[in-house]
Order: C-alpha cells, then structure tokens, then sequence
C-alpha cells in the first residue's frame, strides 16, 4: 500500500482515494498491508476500460502484453495512454511469431500522458527524449543498456525498478526530486554507483544481490530521507575495508544479510547516528561479538540468523521485541541492558552451545558448573557424565549435548535424569500419588524460607509431553512451574 500510495498520490489523491474505495467494498488491505481486490471487481474495471474506444492504442491503459508490443512494434501510440505494460516472456510464450528485437522507442513519443510504463525485458532502440515528462513510475526489469541514458527524462519519477538490469554503473543524468523509490535488485553487473545525491528525497534503495558492487559514492550518508537501504546479498561488502559506506542518520531499517562482514575499524558496526534504527538485519555476517547497541533506543528487530562465528551478545536494548540467532551455533550467552526487556519474539534453533540468555533462562551441562553454581545440589557432580535425552523445546534441545543439564529460569533450577541410586535422594516427604500434603516447617527466629526442593518420577505416554508443578499455599499462593526443556525417559 505504502509504494502505490507514494506513486499514485501526486495525481490520484491516492490517500483518501484508498480510503473511499475501501469503504464501497471495493478495495480492502491485507494484515501484511497488501492493497486486494476481488477477481471480478478487476475484471469489472477492465471492462470499463475496453469499452472506451475499441482500438487498445487509444485506450487509458493498456495492460495485455500482446496489445503493448503490437503498440510499440506499429509505433501507434496515443496520447489517452496513461499506463502500459510489456512483458516479452509472455508475449514469446503465447505467439513465437513475435520477434523481441526492433522495437523502437519512438513509438512512445506520442504517448504525452503516460505516467505508468512497466517494461520486462524488452529492448528499445533510439533516443529517449521523447519519453512522456508526466511519467511517474518506470519499471523495466531486464534493463539492457550499462548506464541510464543521458537523455532519459526523469524529473517527475517517483519510483524506478530495474532489477535484474545488465547496469554496470548507475548514475542519475540529473537531479530528481520527485524520486523516493529506487530498485535495482538482482543487477548482477552493477559495480559502482556514483552522484545518488542527486536524488535527494530518496527513501527506499534497494540493491539486493547486486554482488558486484564495490564502489558506492559516500554522498549516500548526505541523503537525509533515506529510511530503507537493503543490501542483502552485497558480498564484496565484507571487502571494503579501505573506503568506509557511510550510512545516513535517518534510516529506519537496514538489511546487510549474507555481506560477510566483520566488524573493524573500517567497517565499524556502532550505528551511533542512526539513532532512529528499527530493523537490523546482519545474518551471515563474520563478526565475533556486537559493540552494544544500548543506544538504539528504538530498535525493535535484530536479525543476526547464521552468524557461523558470533560467540556471544552483550548489552542488548531494553526495547527489542525480536531477536533471531538461527543457526548461530557458537553463540553461547545473551545479556540485555537490564533484566527488565520486552522480547515478544525469539528465534534460537540451532544455537546448540547457546546456554544463557540473561533474565530468560540458562542451560549448562553439569559438567561446566562447579559447586557453588549448584549449592545444595554439588552432589549432582558425581553424575555429571549421566545422559539423558532432553525434550520440550526443540529450538534448545536439537544438537545439545546429552550429558544431564541444569536448567535455570524463573528463579528456579530444575534437572532431570535416569532413575539413580544416591543417597542424597533421601526425602523428606513422600507420596505415591500425583499430589502431596504436607505443614511447612516453621523457620527459626530471624530466618527465611529459601527453597523448596520437589523431586518426582514420571513416565509419559502418547504424542502430548509435558510436565508441570503447582504449589497451592494455604495463604492463596499458587506458584505454578512448567519447565522450557526435561528429560524423556527410556522406554517411556
């Protein structure tokens, strides 16, 4: 909705015109903000449209391509075109007496309305001069030529998409303005980008997968609009250790996935003017560790999945609500700025040595623990090398060490392990049923309750495993405990 509404609100009022269709249960938007429209209310419009004149050449809009490519191989324009759409694939597929080559661009000279041209993979040969000054969206995916053209009238654009374009260097032959979105993704070829302040009011550049690029102008950083720069797939990133890329203050989300970068001196990764930060993607980045990101008062998603080398996450913003480390398989700790955070989502599977996340819960094999750590559990060490097998969350449990592991969360330890023979099993109060009663002892003078130690056995049967243990105290506190992960009998 947020890219036809910059596109379409100079001419069409697209605001409260989305809103008035809306409201005739005409239009609706999707929870992902997708703009929908029923089936046969699209085809109710295109008939509108048909019935205007009979020729498409005279029509407002022009959207089967084997219309479009009889338009511009007659060169038959006219000047009641406000949208045309190409596609050379399909027009090949659905008749291969169509030839792709000799297709001239003069044949939209008379097209002086045109204000939406949606081109892919189509090749024009001549001047483009003479291309409508109304136009406000040009997508031609498949664009052939190395660099724009000179001549390419681009003052009213609003938004460009040349992805897969054969581009090798993008420059923009004059200042536009009017330009808020640029999309060049998947331009293999594309290795330099030069002069982009010349597009001052930009807000979205996405160059994904251009694998090629090294060299981007540093006027990027002046470009004081720009609130989306996705990179993704920028490999030779990791590379550009000599000339730093400067980031502007006012991005809101930033995607650096599969950059292979590694935080240096060069390179550095503090975001410290970025200050209105709310996504950050790093996946597949070399870096060790993280300079804290306390800072970032608004940052609301961290994305750093498949960081084969993160070891550990320090200092973590209060703020964030999602946090993904998929596959992050020697990251071992995570801390926040302080123990009071508002994680709402958290992607872990796969952090197999992942054994801490501060105010969250923590999991250390026995083995790694000493005794203080176990307190009045240290008898616990002489079975460090017991295994057992660990369900309830896969995301923590799939890869880890069988080895019995204590589990930490809520305040409570809690670990389970094969029935034993130890004499520190001996218990103070026993039942053979699901429930036991008993009167807490009274505390001597000047002492507290510290604890409460439970042991059970259990078995379980059937697909549902879960297991759960509820105090009810006589003065009407329940405390209820239902472990992340516990361990799975043999033989059930």
């Amino acid at each position: 909705m947020d890219y036809a509404v910059k596109i379409l609100e100079p001419d069409y009022s697209a605001i409260s015109g989305v809103k008035i269709l809306i409201n005739r249960c005409l239009l609706y938007i999707s929870p992902n903000k997708k703009l929908m429209m029923h089936r046969l209310v699209q085809e109710m419009a295109k008939n509108i449209v048909r019935q205007e004149l009979i020729l498409p050449a005279n029509r407002s809009r022009v959207w089967l391509s084997c219309d479009s490519y009889k338009i511009l191989k007659k060169g038959i324009g006219s000047e009641t075109v406000e949208g045309l759409a190409l596609d050379m694939k399909t027009v090949l597929e659905e008749n291969i007496a169509f030839k792709p080559s000799n297709l001239k661009i003069d044949a939209l000279k008379n097209m002086d309305s045109l204000k939406f041209l949606k081109l892919n993979f189509v090749e024009l040969i001549g001047s483009y001069e003479n291309l409508s000054e109304d136009l406000r969206w040009l997508c031609w995916h498949g664009f052939h030529l190395r660099t724009i053209p000179v001549d390419l009238c681009m003052g009213n654009l609003v938004a460009i998409d040349m992805s897969y374009s054969k581009l090798e260097v993008f420059e923009p032959p004059t200042d536009i303005h009017s330009l808020k979105i640029l999309n060049l993704k998947d331009s293999h070829k594309l290795n330099e980008i030069r002069n982009i302040i010349r597009i001052p009011n930009l807000e979205t550049l996405i160059l994904w997968n251009c694998y090629s690029l090294v060299n981007v102008c540093n006027t990027l950083g002046d470009l004081t609009s720009l609130e989306l720069l996705n990179m993704t797939g920028c490999n030779t990133l990791g590379d550009l250790t000599k000339p730093t890329l400067p980031f502007p203050i006012s991005l809101h989300q930033l995607f650096l996935k599969d950059c292979f970068l590694k935080h240096t001196t060069s390179f550095p990764l503090t975001f410290r003017v970025q200050l209105d930060l709310q996504y950050l993607n790093l996946g597949n980045s070399l870096f060790e560790s993280l300079p804290c990101f306390d800072h970032l008062k608004k940052l609301r998603v961290l994305d750093l999945s498949f960081c084969s080398r993160l070891i550990c996450l320090a200092g973590l913003p209060n703020t964030l609500a999602e946090l993904y480390v998929y596959g992050c398989e020697l990251i071992e700790r995570i801390t926040f700025q302080s123990a009071r955070f508002t994680l709402q989502e958290f992607g872990y599977l796969g952090c197999i040595r992942l054994h801490e996340v501060e105010g969250f819960m923590k999991l250390i094999p026995i083995a790694k623990l000493d005794e203080t750590d176990l307190g009045h559990m240290k008898w616990l060490k002489e079975h460090e090398n017991h295994q057992v097998c660990l369900v309830g969350d896969d995301e923590l449990t799939e890869g880890r060490s069988w080895h019995i592991q204590m589990l930490y969360e809520f305040g409570i330890m809690s670990t389970s392990m094969s029935v034993i023979e130890d004499p520190n099993m001996t218990l103070e109060y026993i039942s053979n049923s699901p429930s036991l009663y008993f009167d807490v002892p009274t505390c001597p003078k000047n002492k507290r309750l510290k604890g409460i130690n439970v042991n059970f056995k259990y078995s379980l049967s059937g697909d549902d495993w879960v297991w759960f243990c509820k105090i009810s105290t006589s003065n009407g506190v329940d405390l209820v405990y239902n472990p992340k992960v516990f361990g799975k009998p043999e033989d059930d």
